[in-house]
């Protein structure tokens, strides 16, 4: 993937899913923004980095970026490691509930969605937005009941 990153919606809940690969944090910087406030990547002891409650710098639409150092960072424990920040992110912002003594099936559908996206960005699948370039066909549109 070029200087950019894959943009996902799972046509449910209003947050995107952002994926990037190799990004530095003058890029991330570029093309996010953080009511937080900068955004800093220490890449020592770590693989990825999840910032939550992001926004695309093109059109403003809220959501969660990981950024994987590289490909070969994209294991199956660091994808979940993150899909977890993803999921405890969305949860939080948008009141989603974990039941009591209920099977959650809510919540593992959507963590099975948020390391499909990671992995169709591994495996070169998923189109990559172009920052500066506003298209609606960069989203790459990923539900469990549409393959």
């Amino acid at each position: 993937m070029a200087k950019g990153y894959c943009v996902f919606s799972n046509g449910i809940y209003p947050r995107r899913l952002y994926v990037a690969v190799g990004l530095s944090e003058d890029d991330v910087n570029r093309m996010f923004i953080s009511e937080r406030g900068m955004f800093t990547l220490d890449w020592e002891g770590s693989d990825a980095a999840t910032f939550d409650e992001i926004r695309d710098r093109d059109t403003l639409t809220y959501g969660s970026l990981v950024v994987f150092r590289s490909k070969c960072d994209m294991t199956p424990g660091t994808m979940a490691h993150e899909a977890v920040h993803v999921l405890e992110s969305y949860m939080d912002v948008l009141g989603i509930e974990r039941a009591e003594k209920g099977t959650n099936e809510h919540l593992s559908y959507l963590l099975g969605w948020i390391v499909a996206c990671m992995d169709e960005v591994k495996k070169g699948r998923a189109k990559a937005v172009v920052p500066g370039v506003k298209d609606k066909k960069n989203i790459n549109y990923k539900r469990k009941d549409k393959k």
